[in-house]
């Protein structure tokens, strides 16, 4: 059914991607050094998960004009010759009569699924997701990743094959990223790939490298309306432009890329994440304890977990029984730590780490509550949602997508410890039983829209029905 062509590999197509790939992520860290930001715009000891890990510092003037003006027309050069080269690589294989290629059989398709790591992320739970459902329905899928992150391996069905570049963030030059792109070529190739599809950067930059020089479908995956500086959206524009389909998980993503005009309309969709329900919602109404409330993030500024740390202050003057929870790890537990300690918080809140029994923590809990500034659709609030649990959270990317219309008053403003505590008050306050209440509108909205099998079909429909 499916054909493998002779991939011809035109010069400048080796060449360019490795040029996309190293000047975007480059230039990612000149930009974040530069600027100093965060995703609230503020300088201070935060690092970044991928580039260099200093503090980040604030430098204008010449040499970032300059730079701006030289990734200007590196991504210009790149985007002309990648395109035009691509196109010239598929008509002379068209013309030759092998422009389809040959799957080991006819009724299976390979799929390359390419993340930058399968750490505790949202967008690496939806690789898992994807893959195993491939694997399910008898496709072949490839999960390759960037980074050496084992956390969610483990979730991968055995029939899911698995393999990582073993690269370094923050050491991504062009002499790393040589070698990486050839054995990944080198992987799809023996995968008899037909369909390429990447989760977020840096692995949307190598499934354009792989795209260009191989001739699969390469189909996108932009998971946060947050798009970045200047560099980073000139880089995005040559990545979305020359995928077949960008899909983002919130409308509000699609609609920003489409805004920025980095995409047309009728290239990009919207498929949601995937959650795995529970068998049923515990019930939470006579418990006698302290009131629990849980946060899933990783430790990084886009979490903005000191304005939770000053919410949750502020709702225990208002009622003073009340523990907090924190489930993730990041390069910033010491400082948040110190910070909770000079805010009386150190008995209140507890720091959890990287935990792998995240349910069973969500069941233990009375509500959940979310301070991001910057998102994509949080799992987590899914997986709350799907614990039948009530939810205060920030008006952060597609968070509101994730709360029923009857709700979302408890969606607020981004970075504002006042307007979170009270939310967070007025679920405490509210009885048992309507705080239940509240957590089932949630689980009927979560299984309405964002059950895997809901989700699953709908990428079903672009990797394999259109091959």
């Amino acid at each position: 059914m499916v054909a493998t062509r002779d991939r011809r590999q035109l010069g400048v197509l080796q060449d360019c991607p490795v040029l996309v790939m190293s000047v975007g992520i480059a230039h990612q860290r000149i930009e974040d050094e530069q600027t100093g930001e965060t995703a609230r715009g503020r300088s201070g000891p935060w690092t970044l998960p991928f580039g260099n890990q200093r503090p980040m510092t604030r430098a204008v003037g010449y040499p970032e004009v300059r730079m701006h003006f030289l990734v200007l027309v590196g991504v210009f050069c790149i985007g002309i010759f990648g395109v035009v080269g691509a196109r010239h690589a598929r008509d002379r294989a068209a013309k030759e009569g092998q422009i389809l290629r040959m799957s080991p059989t006819s009724e299976t398709v390979g799929v390359v699924i390419i993340a930058a790591s399968l750490g505790s992320g949202g967008a690496e739970k939806q690789v898992v997701l994807l893959g195993n459902h491939l694997a399910a329905h008898g496709h072949r899928p490839l999960v390759l990743t960037l980074v050496d992150d084992p956390f969610r391996v483990k979730d991968l069905d055995s029939a899911v094959n698995y393999e990582c570049l073993g690269l370094v963030p923050g050491t991504m030059t062009t002499r790393v990223l040589l070698p990486a792109l050839a054995r990944a070529g080198r992987l799809v190739k023996a995968h008899h790939s037909d369909v390429l599809v990447s989760f977020t950067d840096p692995a949307n930059r190598l499934g354009w490298a792989l795209q260009a020089s191989g001739g699969q479908r390469h189909i996108l995956s932009e998971r946060s309306a947050h798009l970045g500086g200047w560099a980073r959206v000139q880089t995005r524009r040559v990545l979305f432009r020359s995928a077949e389909l960008v899909v983002t998980n919130t409308a509000a993503t699609s609609d920003e890329i489409i805004r920025n005009r980095l995409a047309k309309p009728q290239k990009t969709r919207v498929i949601p994440n995937a959650v795995e329900l529970p068998d049923s919602v515990i019930d939470r109404s006579g418990r006698d304890r302290p009131f629990r409330w849980i946060c899933v993030a990783r430790l990084v500024p886009e979490k903005d977990l000191p304005t939770l740390l000053g919410a949750f202050l502020l709702a225990k003057e208002e009622n003073r029984d009340a523990e907090l929870s924190i489930v993730g790890g990041g390069a910033a537990r010491t400082e948040l730590l110190l910070l909770s300690e000079s805010m009386g918080l150190g008995r209140s809140v507890h720091f959890l780490g990287e935990r792998s029994d995240i349910r069973r923590l969500l069941d233990e809990s009375d509500a959940f509550v979310l301070s991001s500034v910057a998102e994509g659709l949080p799992n987590v609030l899914l997986e709350a949602g799907a614990s039948g649990l009530p939810i205060v959270t920030t008006d952060a990317g597609g968070a509101r997508e994730a709360l029923p219309a009857e709700n979302r008053e408890m969606v607020v403003r981004q970075g504002s410890p006042e307007a979170l505590a009270h939310a967070m008050t007025t679920v405490m306050d509210l009885g048992p039983d309507i705080r239940q209440s509240l957590g089932s509108a949630n689980r009927r909205h979560i299984e309405t829209h964002f059950s895997r099998r809901a989700v699953m079909d709908q990428w079903m429909d672009i990797l394999i029905k259109s091959v």
